[in-house]
């Protein structure tokens, strides 16, 4: 058996507190003959012997007491058949939930993501131990846990969708760090994740620097996946990997290289939208495979700058449909703010810088 708070065990002789107590009182009242007595306590021989067994087991509970409240600050922590025997809801359970672009893939049947499905179970089965335990939400945007009820949990902003990539690792070194910091009793790790390569990081060094971790602490802590494998509708993403501004006498072009990745491996067409400074055109470019670099040029004029996007038709995720680019011949771009807000121009003025001097 091990203990959370192992020193509080040095204070075990406590348990003899309740004796010394007894023998201390025994000394200051010590019996004396007195014959003209003797008659009334062989007539009451048969209930002193009862009152010396009740006296004796008021001293051991005496004793059982100290004991059980030295053991319970000590903080126990039972392993094996009399764990299980006597497991009951964990003091925490950490929540991992994977915020890829991947998790916002549409599930089969359903118009449900994988991200809005992963929710709804971790919910489901958190419900029953909302009472006693607590829940910590610990999103792949952010890492930072954060205390959190089951009724609200697919309303906060930690369980939105975003753009970014997972990085479970990370995570789970942050679960790690808040057990540790927290001195946390049992746990349980749920992880809600599609399991994409790109976010579990499967060739990472700090996946054997987790395991031994996660093995030296003093509790058991048990890790459940929650995997998010259904199938999905096919799936288009597109993105901008290169753009260059060109300037040639009064022509001037921008000069993109797009990729384009599919989840199923079929040669065909890709219907793209693209948006130049507000003016939409529609055109068509050809797939082969999964995976395919286009190149594409905009004549832009005498364009000093601008911005445009490229967008694919509705598809198995809605969240890498479309991307978005900033060009112009002065400097590279420090930053694009692509808001519908009405606090858009806000966020633009905010951003702005009044010289060039301090653009990278």
């Amino acid at each position: 058996m091990t203990f959370l708070q192992p020193f509080i065990l040095w204070g075990l002789p406590l348990v003899m507190l309740p004796v010394i107590i007894h023998l201390i009182n025994r000394m200051r009242h010590r019996p004396r003959q007195w014959a003209a007595m003797q008659f009334l306590l062989a007539a009451t021989r048969s209930s002193t012997s009862h009152s010396k067994i009740k006296n004796w087991l008021i001293l051991a509970m005496r004793i059982l007491a100290v004991l059980l409240l030295l053991l319970f600050l000590s903080r126990p922590l039972v392993g094996g058949w009399l764990g299980w025997a006597m497991a009951a809801a964990p003091d925490a359970i950490l929540l991992l939930v994977d915020r890829s672009a991947s998790m916002d893939s549409r599930v089969a049947g359903t118009d449900e993501s994988r991200r809005e499905y992963a929710l709804k179970l971790i919910a489901s089965a958190a419900g029953e131990f909302e009472n006693n335990s607590h829940l910590i939400l610990i999103d792949s945007a952010t890492r930072k846990p954060e205390t959190v009820s089951v009724a609200s949990l697919a309303e906060l902003p930690g369980t939105q969708p975003t753009d970014t990539a997972a990085d479970i690792p990370a995570m789970l070194q942050a679960a790690l760090d808040w057990l540790i910091e927290n001195e946390a009793g049992t746990a349980e790790v749920w992880i809600a994740s599609d399991l994409q390569s790109s976010n579990w990081l499967p060739g990472d060094s700090r996946w054997e620097a987790l395991v031994t971790a996660f093995d030296s602490l003093p509790q058991k802590v048990r890790i459940r996946l929650l995997a998010t494998t259904q199938d999905s509708p096919p799936n288009t993403s597109i993105s901008v990997s290169e753009l260059a501004r060109v300037q040639s006498g009064e022509t001037g072009e921008v000069r993109l290289v797009v990729d384009l990745k599919r989840s199923e491996a079929t040669a065909d067409t890709a219907a793209i939208t693209r948006t130049l400074n507000g003016i939409a055109t529609e055109f068509e470019t050809r797939v082969n495979g999964q995976s395919t670099r286009w190149r594409h040029r905009v004549e832009v004029g005498d364009q000093s700058g601008g911005w445009g996007k490229l967008e694919l038709p509705a598809d198995g995720n809605p969240r890498d449909n479309v991307t978005y680019y900033r060009y112009s011949d002065d400097h590279p771009p420090a930053g694009l703010v692509i808001t519908e807000s009405a606090l858009g121009p806000l966020w633009q003025a905010a951003a702005s810088v009044a010289d060039t001097s301090g653009r990278k």
